[in-house]
């Protein structure tokens, strides 16, 4: 695991898969005991990428039946439940599972906190919670520096912005330009996340322009970090300002390439609502997503 943990740092998306998958096949030659934070830590590095989530679903339960977890590892467990139920679209139960790995990691994994604050912080504008994202920018703001987080400060006033709008309030666009050039730089993860947040607002509120905008530097953030659930959430929403713009055909080129993201084994529900809807919007059919290993009779999800 510390060969993924670098391959992790460095960001070889490649290389941590490869590690991780190689480290979860020695598990079964280590005391059960002393796997548990070996296999937690390998759930929250494939659910965080998106990777291999049947083996991420599959080590979860064998790491829950460990009996009582020591603290690292149950911050890792609790991290990557709560990534998991995420993607599958159980929103409130990845909430209460990523404040509880939240509460764990300020003692074992505090360089997490800042990443853990900001997932919340975006399921609760999802869950139209604004008043919780402001607390929790608060305190991004105060430990993402401390640990050497340092996007946390820009990201925290684009979720900060995002709250304010969501309660009603006109954020001009440019108090967001300074935060968005830093993530340009520092992360683009997290410039896709800001851009999809701050995006989908000025769809609601009819700022279709804007949201085009955030939306096409949004798109090619997500592109570069493989993240298929966020590229695909990116792709529908920039869909959908299309349309509002006119441009009819470029919208069903967006909801075409996303389409080709998505797979049967990655449930990534609320991305694949969102495209559902542009698709419909854009005039376009359901179709299956594509298979990948999926067993023989089960019938395709479809978007």
């Amino acid at each position: 695991m510390v060969l993924a943990l670098a391959h992790w740092a460095n960001r070889d998306v490649a290389g941590t898969v490869q590690a991780t998958v190689v480290g979860g096949n020695a598990l079964r030659e280590v005391f059960p005991q002393e796997a548990a934070l070996e296999m937690a830590e390998l759930v929250s590095c494939l659910a965080t990428l998106e990777r291999d989530l049947p083996r991420a679903r599959a080590l979860a339960a064998e790491a829950g039946r460990l009996g009582p977890l020591p603290p690292r590892a149950a911050a890792n467990l609790a991290l990557g439940e709560g990534m998991l139920a995420a993607i599958d679209g159980r929103t409130e139960e990845a909430a209460a599972l990523l404040e509880r790995g939240l509460r764990l990691c300020r003692d074992v994994l505090p360089w997490e906190e800042s990443h853990l604050l900001a997932r919340l912080a975006l399921i609760d504008l999802e869950l139209g919670r604004p008043e919780r994202v402001l607390e929790r920018t608060a305190r991004m703001r105060e430990t993402g520096p401390r640990f050497g987080d340092g996007s946390a400060c820009a990201f925290a006033n684009l979720l900060e912005a995002a709250a304010r709008q969501r309660q009603g309030e006109d954020v001009p666009e440019e108090e967001l330009a300074a935060d968005l050039a830093a993530l340009e730089t520092d992360s683009k993860l997290r410039l896709a996340q800001a851009a999809c947040a701050l995006g989908e607002l000025d769809l609601a509120a009819g700022r279709t322009e804007r949201a085009r905008r955030l939306l096409l530097r949004g798109c090619a953030a997500a592109d570069a970090v493989a993240r298929p659930s966020l590229a695909v959430t990116t792709r529908a929403l920039l869909a959908r300002a299309e349309l509002a713009h006119g441009d009819p055909r470029a919208a069903r080129e967006h909801v075409e390439v996303a389409r080709g993201t998505l797979h049967s084994l990655l449930p990534a529900a609320r991305a694949v609502r969102l495209l559902r809807e542009a698709a419909a919007a854009a005039g376009l059919a359901a179709t299956p997503l594509r298979e990948r290993g999926q067993p023989s009779g089960e019938p395709a999800a479809t978007r």
